[in-house]
């Protein structure tokens, strides 16, 4: 899988995007970028990036996904097997539904989706070496480039949802004493129920999420 370097880019997202859009390079392909000075976080919010942190995004095609992967929850699909890596170095990080990184109670990094046509681009930034106030750090050493080429052999041959979920499964319930933004407003998740393609029931209604 290529990867293409920054040492600055204004989004890493935005860049694959336009790769896409103007037929310009064919998944799979990850960018990678040193800094970022236009990072885009969730809800179009702004991301701060430092050097030594993770800023990526990596291009795949709908066809390179498992079968039974709803696409409405590749945020938790991927945020799980990045979570799952550093989980495997001795970080006890974990995935916030259905994007965010947290520590504990500090939110580390997060992810975004989208769908262009065929085209998955995934994006994510982590906080490895620096944050600013209010956010935390990765509790292991390890530099963007080894986690980078450790996500890069796990996408040669990609977990089943299923096997997925049920990893995620256990972990959901720690997002229950935190909020989550639907539909503009910050919802208790509290009550959240957990469906099977990733999805939660909340005040009696369904909601899906791609980020």
């Amino acid at each position: 899988m290529e990867i293409i370097f920054f040492d600055e880019i204004k989004s890493t997202h935005a860049y694959t995007l336009s790769l896409i859009e103007k037929k310009l390079k064919n998944p799979p392909f990850i960018v990678w970028a040193k800094t970022q000075s236009a990072g885009i976080g969730s809800r179009g919010n702004f991301w701060e990036s430092f050097e030594g942190n993770l800023h990526l995004s990596i291009c795949v095609e709908r066809k390179q996904l498992p079968n039974d992967l709803p696409i409405a929850s590749i945020s938790i699909y991927f945020g799980m097997i990045i979570k799952e890596i550093l989980a495997s170095c001795g970080s006890k990080v974990w995935l916030k539904w259905p994007n965010d990184f947290y520590l504990n109670h500090l939110k580390i990094g997060g992810l975004m989706g989208s769908k262009k046509g065929e085209n998955i681009v995934i994006s994510t930034g982590i906080n490895l070496a620096l944050s600013s106030e209010s956010y935390g750090t990765l509790d292991i050493k390890i530099t963007p480039l080894e986690l980078i080429e450790k996500i890069k052999e796990t996408l040669v041959v990609l977990p089943s949802w299923k096997d997925i979920f049920s990893k995620y499964e256990i972990e959901f319930s720690q997002s229950k004493i935190f909020s989550s933004h639907l539909e503009g407003r910050a919802i208790s998740l509290s009550s959240a129920q957990l469906c099977e393609d990733g999805s939660i029931i909340i005040n009696g209604k369904r909601v899906h999420n791609l980020r």
